[in-house]
């Protein structure tokens, strides 16, 4: 985990975490859940300098977290804790979300395998070190809900176009590209939609991104659309691999990697999840490793342009694909 700054949260959820705090993290140990994660839109809030307000607190916990035993009164007093501050909890069935409700703000706790897995950060939020979710990691969990349209996380794909583009980059290409593409075409379509809804759901954002609502859905479409790569090519050069990456922008990225570090990055640059339907990704992973320890000549590892892989290496030769699509 990477080390960052001390986050000030936007309100009013700050307000609704510093009282709730130290009674969420009681109650979660008391279930035996010893991590959790702070993401939202509320930490890209903290991070972006308040782009925009936001009102709830999302937790991300372990995949494997019991939320159900949450509701057990005996062993756990997160119920009678929420009350006294005010809160409700959902009575509904739990499974991957439990949804504390304050009046129209909310505290919600996932369940879930934060994509792509591996890239949290320890930051200072208020005061206190936390586990934080990445940018990335935020952005990709906005695009994985994206077919709903909602005004909020449009804006903050919109808005990391401008102030972390990187990221978006990354969380745009960690997806399938057809599932981006769908999420990209649906904002443009409901561009309408998204215009009604943000206008009474968006709040604090400057007045100058106020006055261009009406586009919002058009625009982070097209913005989402530029961030998908052109051209992804992995090469290793003696010990260490590079990744080269050219967006529909046309904005190039070099990354160097280590052999030791493969594993890892393959996670936090979202490449698993990133492949072409033809193209083993755990598989080109392994081989990397292995050629990086091996040493020798430059080698290409992996090539794929506009979506189409046209070249790669595992370690069992009959699952190659050489330059040129000939197996």
């Amino acid at each position: 985990m990477s080390a960052g700054g001390d986050l000030r949260l936007p309100e009013p959820a700050r307000g609704l975490w510093l009282r709730t705090r130290d009674a969420i993290r009681t109650s979660l140990d008391e279930i035996g859940v010893s991590e959790y994660a702070i993401g939202g839109g509320t930490i890209l809030a903290a991070r972006w300098k308040h782009h925009r307000a936001s009102d709830d607190i999302d937790l991300s916990l372990p995949a494997n977290a019991r939320l159900d035993r949450l509701d057990d009164r005996e062993t756990c007093g997160l119920r009678k804790r929420m009350e006294q501050l005010g809160g409700e909890c959902d009575t509904e069935t739990h499974g991957a979300v439990y949804r504390i409700a304050f009046g129209e703000q909310g505290i919600d706790l996932w369940a879930h395998r934060a994509e792509p897995a591996g890239a949290e950060r320890r930051e200072r939020v208020e005061g206190s070190e936390e586990t934080t979710l990445s940018t990335v990691q935020i952005l990709w969990g906005k695009l994985n809900r994206g077919l709903d349209g909602l005004p909020r996380g449009v804006y903050d794909v919109a808005t990391a176009a401008d102030v972390d583009p990187e990221a978006l980059e990354v969380a745009a290409n960690a997806h399938a590209r057809r599932r981006t593409e769908r999420v990209a075409l649906h904002w443009f379509a409901t561009e309408r939609a998204i215009d009604r809804q943000a206008r009474t759901r968006l709040r604090g954002i400057p007045a100058d991104e106020q006055a261009q609502i009406g586009t919002l859905g058009s625009r982070a479409s097209e913005r989402l659309l530029r961030a998908l790569y052109e051209e992804l090519v992995i090469e290793r050069h003696g010990v260490r691999l590079r990744m080269t990456t050219r967006t529909a922008a046309g904005t190039r990225r070099t990354r160097t990697i280590d052999g030791h570090e493969i594993p890892a990055a393959w996670e936090r640059l979202g490449l698993l999840g990133h492949r072409e339907t033809r193209a083993p990704m755990e598989d080109i992973a392994s081989y990397a490793e292995l050629a990086c320890r091996r040493g020798g000549p430059p080698e290409l590892i992996y090539r794929e342009v506009e979506g189409r892989a046209d070249a790669w290496r595992t370690a069992t030769r009959v699952r190659n694909l050489p330059p040129g699509g000939r197996t």
